[in-house]
């Protein structure tokens, strides 16, 4: 598990030693935490596992002190990326997938979630 800071992007600090991150590295994570083995997971479909886990949800949100997240869910953004950008990775990426699963072209359409402290 990496340790990420109280934002959704933000350096991280680890709880032992990792080959693939370093101290000062910007990253963001998926939010879908997933066993990897069941058969939706097999076939790409994380989120539809049954015993997923979602951050904000039922795991602590961006506001908690800390957030841990398994390594396969984490991700290292290039230097070039501006923070601002980086923040948006993962929310923008659910709005996108939402926004293209339901006929709304052409509507008004607002997309929020949750995020809770545990």
């Amino acid at each position: 598990m990496a340790i990420a800071t109280n934002s959704w992007d933000g350096s991280w600090r680890w709880d032992r030693t990792f080959a693939d991150f370093f101290p000062g590295d910007t990253v963001s994570g998926e939010g879908h935490v997933v066993c990897g083995r069941c058969r939706n997971c097999l076939a790409g479909r994380r989120t539809c596992a049954p015993k997923r886990a979602a951050v904000g949800v039922n795991r602590a949100g961006a506001f908690a002190e800390y957030i841990a997240l398994p390594m396969a869910n984490i991700w290292r953004h290039h230097e070039s990326v501006p923070l601002d950008v980086a923040a948006i990775f993962d929310p923008f990426g659910n709005a996108v997938h939402t926004a293209l699963s339901f006929p709304v072209l052409g509507e008004d359409v607002l997309i929020t979630a949750p995020s809770h402290r545990h």
